[in-house]
């Protein structure tokens, strides 16, 4: 896991994993609460889903064009939200909206930061496999 504008992890520098295990990206970013009982709520924002990783996508591209126009206020207030679609095999399917409700300067150096840098990527916890089931049938 790396954070959303860091280097991305390196799946050559990742171990090697059992048969039929596989990794899958993963994006996240730091948020916190700036009101109502979320206030100063600390949390890190993580998506491997596709509408997940779409979302933060879209809110870095955000940012990017920003800076790049030479806007000075570079740090989105989101509202979390979700919307919805139907998929023909899997019914509804929920995704998260990040509505940007305002643009705000960066926290000065002398701010507490928002989150603790993710570490570095763990052993992945690799479930055993469930045993096969025999079904019986009644002669």
């Amino acid at each position: 896991m790396s954070l959303a504008g860091e280097k991305p992890v390196v799946l050559a520098d990742c171990p090697e994993l059992p048969a039929g295990v596989s990794y899958d990206a993963q994006v996240a970013f730091a948020l916190k609460g700036i009101e109502g009982s979320d206030e100063g709520v600390q949390l890190l924002y993580k998506a491997s889903s596709k509408g997940g990783k779409a979302a933060i996508s879209t809110l870095l591209e955000q940012v990017i064009e920003r800076g790049e126009a030479g806007e000075q206020d570079l740090c989105p207030i989101v509202v979390l939200g979700t919307s919805s679609y139907k998929h023909k095999k899997y019914g509804k399917i929920y995704t998260p909206v990040m509505a940007v409700d305002e643009w705000t300067d960066l926290p000065d150096g002398d701010s507490e930061p928002v989150a603790e840098p993710v570490a570095a990527l763990a052993e992945p916890v690799v479930e055993p496999a469930a045993k096969p089931t025999r079904k019986r049938a009644r002669a």
